[in-house]
């Protein structure tokens, strides 16, 4: 979609007093420029960490006074954002498992993505911020990226949100997450699928983006993001 795919919940979080920021990713001319070093599995935690950046100065500018606590929340790629910034670092140790149980997930098992992530692996040097405090993970993708060691030195608190009816994101990814990161690590899920965590689609939208912005029937968006943000807010807030 856009910069507003997630706009209800950004306004949500900043109407219960959050300071919200949301970058926009340039990921389609990293992934089009043949250039490795440009991939969005790359750039999006760096992007992440100089929007932390800016934050922190423009809250400086108006009251000179620290944030309390800052928060990533990410969803699908953005999911595997948090995690970096979080301090987990990618490897493809989990792909021949993941893949001989999923042999038909595109995204992490064909050829093409298999060169990819060694490429990503090969020129990563390392994507923690330590001023980060928490992250939220909804719907997280490329969690199979992650070794279990590697999971296991995330040392902030993880809130991970799954969608009930998500076929984007075959193996459980999400819930499987749970086994590696730290103890106090919450789970839970909402109903609908993979994209329920974005916005309400408009017509246009509707009629061009129809895996994005089909409704599952009996599942009302608006409150499930409603609670999804009281959710955080008790996260962030504990």
């Amino acid at each position: 979609m856009d910069r507003t795919s997630h706009a209800d919940l950004a306004e949500g979080f900043a109407e219960r007093g959050f300071t919200v920021a949301a970058p926009t990713h340039p990921d389609v001319g990293g992934l089009e420029s043949g250039d490795g070093a440009l991939d969005p599995l790359l750039l999006r935690p760096r992007h992440v960490s100089l929007t932390v950046d800016a934050a922190i100065e423009e809250a400086n500018k108006k009251t000179n006074e620290p944030f309390n606590t800052i928060t990533v929340i990410g969803h699908s790629i953005g999911g595997y954002t948090a995690l970096r910034i979080a301090g987990a670092e990618v490897n493809t140790d989990g792909l021949p498992a993941h893949c001989d149980a999923n042999p038909s997930d595109e995204i992490l098992c064909s050829p093409t993505a298999r060169t990819r992530f060694e490429t990503v692996v090969d020129a990563d040097a390392g994507s923690g911020d330590p001023r980060v405090d928490q992250v939220v993970l909804l719907a997280p993708g490329y969690g199979p990226l992650f070794s279990p060691e590697a999971l296991g030195e995330v040392a902030v608190p993880v809130l991970i949100v799954g969608a009930e009816d998500d076929v984007e994101l075959p193996g459980n990814q999400a819930e499987k997450l749970v086994d590696d990161l730290p103890a106090d690590t919450r789970f839970q899920t909402v109903a609908g699928g993979h994209f329920i965590f974005v916005r309400t689609c408009t017509a246009e939208e509707a009629g061009v983006l129809t895996d994005i912005c089909a409704e599952t029937p009996g599942v009302d968006r608006s409150e499930v993001h409603d609670r999804l943000v009281a959710d955080v807010d008790e996260f962030a807030s504990s």
